[in-house]
């Protein structure tokens, strides 16, 4: 009788071990973030471990004064205030993990600025001056968890109705520490001796040309308001209006129909 119950001891000691060890083997859950300290209005990146990347996750930010953009185990997050912000992310049935990601005022002048500006002394290059009118195309991406928005445009021109192919609009882009869109357009930049002919079919130069994907602004995520834009052609004539942001969709104050024009005023979620 002795034996029976010192077996069975044994072998309840055996399934508490097994089962020890198995708790043990659970994957830990976290979740980490490019930067714990950033600038408001930039962009973070998140990624949540212990799950894979085709787990249904569930997202939230606290305070919501976040744009949270999740895409299967992976997110950016912008944060429109200064603050430490907690992000939770969790696997159905999982470990909830989180983050604190402290967001901070910009200190400098100017939040972001690019530019594609090129100088050569090779003499197969030229720089013109702009002398037609200039088409923004607008464009707007909706956060898919808040009502933040990126606004840029990509700037072209009609060389009047002929065409260089290595023709490219030079430019200077500013969003200031007060959210204000500056735009210099600087300069047509073209190969000596191009091929000028008439175009077989409607053609523009700019921006998309010059592999930069349109992008004339860096991408800043923007919550409902008003923002200044400023156009400088040549570096003397000014154009200047404004964009308002709501939670539905982006309206163009532009009141010029030449010089500097604006191919849609209203983009809608």
């Amino acid at each position: 009788m002795k034996k029976i119950v010192l077996i069975a001891f044994v072998a309840l000691l055996g399934i508490f071990a097994f089962q020890g060890c198995k708790k043990a083997a659970v994957p830990i859950t976290n979740l980490q973030a490019s930067k714990t300290q950033i600038v408001v209005g930039e962009i973070d990146n998140l990624l949540f471990t212990g799950g894979h990347a085709t787990d249904s996750l569930n997202w939230t930010v606290s305070p919501a004064n976040a744009a949270l953009n999740p895409k299967e185990n992976t997110a950016t997050i912008t944060f429109g205030a200064p603050g430490a912000y907690v992000i939770t992310a969790q696997k159905a049935g999982g470990i909830p993990a989180s983050v604190t990601i402290k967001a901070v005022a910009s200190t400098g002048t100017d939040i972001t600025q690019s530019e594609n500006i090129t100088t050569s002394t090779v003499d197969t290059l030229q720089l013109v001056p702009i002398i037609t009118d200039i088409m923004m195309i607008p464009d707007a991406y909706f956060s898919k968890t808040g009502d933040s928005v990126i606004v840029n445009f990509e700037p072209c021109t009609d060389l009047a109705n002929k065409y260089c192919g290595q023709a490219i609009l030079q430019y200077k882009s500013v969003i200031t520490a007060a959210n204000s869109f500056n735009l210099d357009l600087i300069n047509l930049r073209e190969a000596k001796g191009c091929a000028i002919a008439i175009r077989p079919y409607p053609f523009i130069v700019g921006i998309s040309e010059t592999g930069v994907n349109g992008i004339a602004f860096q991408k800043k995520w923007l919550t409902a308001g008003t923002y200044p834009l400023t156009v400088t052609i040549n570096g003397v004539t000014r154009y200047s209006g404004s964009f308002t942001v709501s939670a539905k969709k982006v309206t163009f104050n532009w009141p010029y129909t030449s010089g500097v024009t604006m191919t849609y005023k209203v983009l809608p979620r």
